[in-house]
């Protein structure tokens, strides 16, 4: 993006999604999720912070769909508070750099930080940037603890994926 222009953030527009997945023995019993992230405040061109408490489950992903009724109201607000006390427990901060069609991504929360290139795509026209990307990134680079189901007889992946969409207007 260019330095000269001050962008301004379309949070209605841009989200990041986080895709996590279910191992171990009773793992087709546990459910794959969908996260949602909502954008906070843009420190710079580049750093994009998203609170711990805009985190929100979006639903269960069953075949590669998202099943936004799959959860009770009880197990959705338990999701939502484990991650934003527990796996969370603050802001995280994310900053991409733009390097030719990828981007240099460095996600920081407040007990980790793990740096990724991720195939990107940016597009600029009529005063309008996009900015989309997917990565898989560790839990444990970032400092998140392992997440566990009863007697530990499913867990969640460390490697969870992370698909950025993210647009700037001038």
């Amino acid at each position: 993006m260019h330095r000269a222009m001050a962008w301004t953030l379309d949070r209605d527009a841009s989200k990041i999604r986080l895709l996590t997945r279910a191992e171990g023995f009773l793992s087709p019993l546990a459910h794959d999720l969908e996260l949602v992230a909502t954008p906070g405040e843009l420190l710079d061109g580049e750093t994009l912070v998203f609170p711990a408490a805009g985190v929100r489950v979006v639903g269960a992903v069953k075949k590669g769909r998202v099943d936004e009724g799959a959860l009770s109201v009880g197990d959705r607000f338990e999701i939502d508070r484990r991650v934003r006390e527990e796996l969370l427990a603050g802001d995280v901060r994310v900053t991409a750099r733009r390097d030719g069609r990828d981007l240099d991504v460095t996600i920081a929360a407040p007990r980790g930080r793990e740096s990724r290139r991720a195939a990107g795509f940016v597009s600029e026209r009529d005063g309008v940037v996009e900015v989309r990307g997917e990565l898989s990134l560790s839990m444990k680079a970032l400092g998140v603890g392992p997440v566990k189901g009863p007697m530990n007889m499913f867990r969640m992946k460390d490697e969870v994926t992370v698909i950025v969409a993210l647009r700037f207007t001038s």
